[in-house]
């Protein structure tokens, strides 16, 4: 059975043959560390200008919010990493 299609709010036909379209989300899910939103920033000394890369830390798929979740979690060695629900 195939997954149903996304709730499509706006389109936008761009000159250069792409669409934009604006889709409803069921919710919104945050990376959370012990409860608390967080943002990362990976900073590499190696890297011209001031060397910041921020990690993308909100979803709005929950799949891919867990998936990152477990990455963290490894990468740390903790399971204080988890998502939290925005409806």
């Amino acid at each position: 059975m195939a997954r149903p299609g996304p709730e499509i709010l706006l389109t936008q036909e761009v000159g250069d043959g792409t669409t934009w379209e604006i889709l409803k989300a069921e919710a919104y899910y945050a990376i959370t560390y012990k409860e608390q939103p967080i943002g990362i920033r990976i900073t590499r000394g190696s890297m011209t200008g001031n060397g910041h890369i921020y990690k993308k830390m909100t979803y709005t798929n929950l799949g891919n919010a867990r998936a990152q979740v477990n990455r963290l979690n490894h990468r740390f060695k903790t399971e204080d990493f988890s998502v939290m629900v925005i409806e």
